[in-house]
């Protein structure tokens, strides 16, 4: 991952206006291998991306990477002489020392010629690698075959093991299934750690779903005693542009299993111009999607709510430590130009069901994301939706509590 702004590659400082705003790694400790990509031909790691890796003793890599026609005309002067582009690259390695590259190879070659060429390239890079840094990588994507045909297999066998053998491992492609993980590793020899097992955290096609699903594509990788390698972990960042607190939440429960807990469940809600005194009641559910979300068909007023115990969503020990309680809630739906107030009441209760404190955020406009934090002792949350005048079909109001 990588390539976020342009002043993460441009050498200058970074400036004052994104401290803040820029995606930051911090959970180092569940890494040994860090890989800085983008879809550039050399991908340089920042040296300041560098530096923080190699204090938290994370190896560091670049990338390179031939993508479609140009990248066909490239593996050709490429491949003219192999032993110049890789004392090249290791040149660079060394320069900016970084610890190796990832080699992405995405376009095909002319013929099985073309391929051992490749080979021999990826072998020699890595003995003149060795030679600079007898710790430094280099790792193969599972893309191009011995025929020089692109295709790639998600998972190593005879028709991609060249390359395998040639270099430090291979990352396979993500559309893997369990047993090809298993096949993998027989094929390996005694290489197993060699093999890094994909998850592609956007879910595209990977084995588990990806997100905060990645722990299924580990258990598969731990089960078979494989590396494990994860593709685009900035989706915490990318997903959540408007929220630097929902970023940090959904950071934390990626890699450590803690943050959002979606806690809606199906319930009545009521309806009429005196909601208060009304009899005319309506059922809203929950709806499954990308989120948690109420869904409802409305054309008056309305009131929804729902109690919730943190008791019944995290344990005691946690809780004891008074973490802090974010209530995040949006409303989308059709026709949301007549919608002219929406207000959103979080009440505290403690044991005996007492109010210890109410938060009231009123008239939200359009569609929109609101949220607020909480810093109290452990208690128990009676969260209402109230919204008036809305003509609006379908309306869904989506909401998790951290």
């Amino acid at each position: 991952m990588g390539g976020y702004h342009n002043w993460e590659t441009s050498g200058s400082l970074v400036p004052q206006s994104t401290i803040g705003n820029a995606y930051n790694f911090n959970f180092w400790q569940h890494l040994d291998i860090f890989c800085y990509f983008s879809h550039e031909r050399v991908t340089i790691p920042p040296s300041a991306w560098t530096n923080v890796a190699h204090r938290h003793g994370v190896q560091m890599i670049g990338t390179f990477i031939t993508e479609w026609e140009q990248g066909a005309i490239e593996n050709a002067l490429l491949l003219q002489d192999i032993e110049f582009y890789a004392d090249k690259l290791v040149a660079i390695m060394t320069y900016y020392q970084f610890d190796g590259w990832l080699i992405n190879i995405e376009t095909k070659l002319e013929d099985s010629k073309a391929a051992e060429k490749m080979r021999d390239f990826v072998r020699i890079l890595t003995e003149k690698s060795h030679a600079s840094d007898p710790k430094s990588l280099i790792i193969w994507y599972d893309s191009v075959l011995e025929t020089g045909e692109l295709k790639w297999q998600n998972h190593l066998n005879a028709s991609n093991r060249i390359f395998f053998d040639a270099c430090d491992g291979i990352f396979l492609n993500y559309n893997w299934k369990p047993e090809l993980i298993k096949t993998s590793v027989e094929n390996s020899g005694n290489r197993s750690r060699d093999i890094y097992t994909s998850c592609d955290i956007w879910g595209r096609g990977t084995f588990g779903g990806g997100g905060f699903s990645a722990h299924v594509a580990s258990e598969i990788a731990r089960e078979n005693k494989t590396a494990l390698a994860l593709f685009g972990a900035g989706w915490t960042f990318e997903r959540n542009q408007l929220s630097k607190l929902m970023f940090q939440l959904d950071e934390r429960r990626l890699w450590e299993g803690l943050g959002n807990v979606e806690v809606l469940k199906n319930g009545d809600a009521r309806d009429g111009t005196n909601f208060w005194n009304s009899q005319v009641e309506f059922n809203w559910k929950v709806a499954q999607g990308d989120v948690t979300c109420f869904q409802v068909e409305n054309t008056g007023n309305s009131r929804m709510s729902q109690e919730i115990s943190l008791k019944d969503h995290f344990d005691e020990n946690f809780l004891d430590e008074q973490p802090p309680i974010v209530i995040s809630a949006s409303f989308r739906g059709e026709n949301l130009g007549n919608l002219t107030a929406l207000k959103i009441q979080v009440s505290l209760l403690d044991a005996e069901k007492s109010t210890v404190k109410n938060i009231t955020l009123l008239k939200m406009i359009g569609c929109q994301l609101f949220q607020v934090e909480i810093n109290l002792e452990r208690c128990q949350l009676y969260v209402p939706w109230l919204w008036k005048e809305c003509s609006s079909r379908d309306l869904q109001v989506d909401s998790s509590s951290t």
